[in-house]
């Protein structure tokens, strides 16, 4: 029942809302001077669907705008799940349905910091006679975001605005870069000559610069103005766990205010406000045989079927990115992690906790035992390692071994002859011969002393401050039996 409460919560303040909601003249959401590039709650489908491709933001929201006299009858309900979204809205008994979505561009180098994205809106049953509202929005490093959006109506030539975000602590503090935040926003559309009312051109306009601050944990404030139409909006946020809870004001230069509280209830970790929530661990699974990519298990037609024992490098890299842009949570912790891969993966999940960790938070790792991959693995990312108190460390290092069945075969009267362009090719070795060959073993020496000293460098890099002995002694003294 606990778990429900949030949601029960906020049915009820919907509903009270309404009941006492009176009539009066509606706001249009549209116009809220959200930066562009960087709007980070409920609204993102309104303001910039591209940023719904960011996977941040799946959460059901009540949005209920208020005036001065109080709560009219407007309402907007968001629901918002990963890539895409629904936003419901009632202006005076008026329904307006919004469906968007958002992805990223692709996975790999500059294309995953790429983000497209598209809202469609009509008006009670009128389907056919929506509009488009389309964006994208480029990340090209933590610290700043450049956005654009394009308007398509159903009447009237379309409009375009473009923004960007700059997060300057990023570049010093990273721990800190969501602290302080400023934006800036232009728009370019048709504007009536003042000359020639019949005469319309595209004119650049409607700049907006914003700033938005988090001094304190979960305390959200911030600003924009306009400065050409003097427009003012402000933003004060709650926030605990994963509860969002925020008003907003709107001010024109001539108008009386307007108040739109809401609240959001997702899968964000947040900071709390004053740590009443406290930050939490994220459990992370690695439980699956990790790939450079994930091939369907079958296909038929457009529908892809896939399993549920690998995953990809790429999933990793995007779940670590994910988490660490999380204020919320401090750390990861790993449960047993067990999984096969290559050695070059591993060396790339490797560097993706390094990216992690340099966001100043931690990774923790427990064991019932720990393998000998296990404690390589754990020694490069984590830093503390946990081990039962009856377990063991199975720390051994490497070895090949290789079934050679030359002489079963020759018993048996079978010929086998191995084409070998020299003696380093050695694939066919195991059927034409009885025994390791000096050439096999000198292939299999270097490749295993590769291996050792990447372990070795890995373990001293990761513990060496805190081990006895050498790497190279705690290797040679394993396994351990006792913990």
């Amino acid at each position: 029942m606990k778990a429900y409460k949030p949601f029960i919560w906020l049915i009820l303040f919907g509903v009270f809302a309404c009941t006492l909601a009176a009539q009066s003249a509606p706001f249009n959401p549209e116009l809220l001077q959200y930066p562009l590039a960087s709007v980070d709650d409920q609204f993102i489908p309104y303001v910039n669907p591209a940023l719904l491709g960011t996977q941040h933001n799946s959460d059901l929201g009540f949005a209920q705008i208020m005036d001065k006299d109080g709560w009219i009858k407007q309402h907007i309900l968001f629901v918002n799940a990963g890539g895409s979204s629904y936003v419901y809205e009632n202006r005076n008994n008026t329904s307006y349905h919004n469906l968007s979505g958002g992805f990223a561009l692709g996975n790999n180098g500059i294309l995953r910091n790429i983000y497209l994205g598209s809202r469609y809106s009509w008006q009670n049953s009128s389907f056919g006679k929506g509009w488009w509202r389309s964006g994208a929005t480029v990340r090209p490093h933590n610290s700043a975001s450049m956005a654009f959006m394009w308007d398509n109506p159903q009447s009237g030539p379309p409009a375009y605005r473009a923004g960007i975000s700059l997060r300057p602590l990023q570049w010093f503090l990273p721990q800190h870069g969501y602290r302080l935040e400023l934006s800036g926003d232009m728009g370019y559309r048709k504007e009536i000559d003042a000359n020639d009312p019949t005469l319309r051109e595209y004119k650049l306009g409607d700049a907006v610069v914003g700033v938005k601050t988090q001094v304190l944990d979960g305390l959200m404030v911030g600003a924009t103005y306009n400065l050409d139409s003097e427009n003012l909006m402000l933003n004060f946020g709650l926030r605990f766990g994963k509860t969002n809870l925020s008003n907003i004001i709107s001010k024109t230069k001539d108008g009386d205010p307007i108040f739109i509280p809401h609240i959001g209830l997702g899968d964000y970790n947040y900071k709390s406000f004053l740590g009443l929530n406290g930050r939490k661990w994220y459990e992370m699974k690695l439980d699956k045989s990790i790939v450079s990519y994930k091939a369907p298990s079958y296909e038929l037609g457009p529908v892809k079927i896939f399993d549920g024992k690998t995953r990809s490098i790429e999933d990793l890299v995007r779940e670590l990115e994910r988490v660490a842009e999380e204020p919320g949570i401090e750390g990861i912790v790993l449960v047993n992690p067990s999984f096969g891969t290559s050695f070059s993966l591993m060396e790339e999940l490797v560097r993706a906790f390094y990216a992690f960790k340099a966001t100043g938070k931690k990774v923790e790792c427990y064991y019932d035992n720990i393998s000998n991959g296990g404690y390589i693995f754990a020694s490069a990312i984590a830093d503390n390692i946990m081990l039962n108190p009856t377990g063991i460390l199975d720390l051994r290092g490497f070895s090949v071994t290789s079934p050679y069945l030359g002489e079963m075969l020759d018993s048996l009267g079978v010929e086998v002859i191995n084409f070998r362009s020299h003696k380093y090719k050695s694939a066919g070795n195991m059927f034409s011969e009885s025994s390791m060959t000096e050439s096999e073993r000198e292939t299999y020496e270097a490749l295993l002393d590769t291996f050792y000293d990447t372990a070795l460098a890995q373990i001293a890099k990761g513990r060496g401050d805190r081990l006895q002995d050498t790497p190279e002694t705690l290797v040679e003294n394993g396994p351990y039996l006792m913990a």
